[in-house]
C-alpha cells in the first residue's frame, strides 16, 4: 500500500492567467471542486475532472478559447464578461456568448472524464457538511486510485480554499485507505499530490464548474424531462461529457454507457 508521501503547495503565481501547474510530471491530474456548500436550498456536489497523459493539452485549448473570447470588443462592459476576461470561465456568471461556445468546446474534445457525487442533504446520516464533502472527496479520488493503480503518481488540483485546508491535511491517506478497503487487499497505489491553485490559475477547473451548475439545475428541478425546461435542456448539454453521476440518495443517475439523449 502507497500513501506515503504528499504535499499541498499553495500556488505563489502572480495576478494574471499562469501557464501551467507547478509540477505536471504525474500522468495523471484531477481538477477537483464543489458546488452548494453553505446553500441548503441547492445540491450539494462535488465534482472532478479526470485527464490523464493520452487526452491530448484540454488545458492548452481551454486557454486559446480563453484568448480569443476575451478579445470580443462586443462584450466589453458586461458584467459577466469583465469577471471572465479578469479570472476565466465561470459557469453562473459567463454570457451566453462565452458559455456556448466553451460547453461546444468540451462537447468536441472528450480527452477528459468527468465525475460527480451529488446530495440534497447537507447533513446526511448524521455527519455535517464539512464531513459530507469529505467523504465524498476521498471517494472519488479513492476510485480514480483503483482505476489508475499502475500509474506511480497522481495530482488532485483544488482551487484555493481556506475552509477545505484541514480537509486536505488527511485527504491522501484517508483516500488511499478507502480505496484498499473497497479492494479487500493491499496493493500499491498511485502516489498523491494535492495542490492549491489561485482561482482562475488552472481553467480546467472550468469544467467542473460548468458540470456541476447544469447538474445542481438540473436535480433542483426534480429531475425534469422536458425539452422545454432550461434545466433539461443544461443538462442534457453537458451530460455527454459526465462518466459518472452518483447520488447518495438515488445511486447512479447517469454514466457513460446511459443513453443521454434520454437523460
Amino acid at each position: 500500500m502507497v500513501y506515503k508521501r504528499y504535499s499541498i503547495f499553495p500556488s505563489e503565481r502572480s495576478r494574471g492567467v499562469p501557464t501551467q501547474l507547478t509540477d505536471m510530471h504525474c500522468p495523471i491530474t484531477i481538477y477537483m471542486d464543489e458546488s452548494g456548500n453553505g446553500n441548503p436550498g441547492q445540491p450539494l456536489i462535488v465534482g472532478a475532472v479526470v485527464v490523464d497523459a493520452n487526452s491530448g493539452d484540454i488545458e492548452a485549448d481551454i486557454r486559446q478559447m480563453y484568448r480569443e473570447l476575451s478579445a470580443r470588443r462586443s462584450l466589453r462592459g458586461h458584467k459577466g464578461f469583465e469577471k471572465f476576461r479578469k479570472s476565466g470561465f465561470h459557469a453562473s456568471t459567463d454570457p451566453t456568448e462565452v458559455s456556448q461556445p466553451f460547453i461546444e468546446l468540451l462537447q468536441r474534445s472528450g480527452g477528459f472524464k468527468v465525475y460527480l457525487m451529488a446530495t440534497s442533504q447537507h447533513a446526511y446520516r448524521g455527519l455535517t457538511e464539512a464531513q459530507v464533502i469529505s467523504e465524498m472527496y476521498e471517494t472519488i479520488i479513492a476510485d480514480n486510485l483503483i482505476r489508475y493503480r499502475g500509474q506511480a503518481a497522481m495530482t488532485v488540483c483544488i482551487e484555493e480554499n481556506d475552509s477545505l485546508r484541514s480537509m486536505l491535511r488527511n485527504l491522501p491517506r484517508f483516500a488511499a485507505s478507502r480505496a484498499i478497503t473497497k479492494l479487500g487487499t493491499h496493493v500499491k497505489l498511485p502516489e498523491i499530490r494535492v495542490e492549491m491553485v489561485k482561482k482562475g490559475s488552472v481553467m480546467s477547473l472550468a469544467i467542473t464548474d460548468y458540470a456541476m451548475l447544469a447538474t445542481s439545475r438540473w436535480i433542483s428541478s426534480n429531475f425534469a424531462t422536458d425539452p422545454s425546461g432550461r434545466a433539461y435542456r443544461g443538462f442534457r448539454e453537458i451530460a455527454p461529457t459526465i462518466s459518472l453521476l452518483y447520488s447518495l440518495e438515488d445511486g447512479k443517475l447517469a454514466s457513460r454507457k446511459s443513453r443521454f439523449e434520454e437523460a
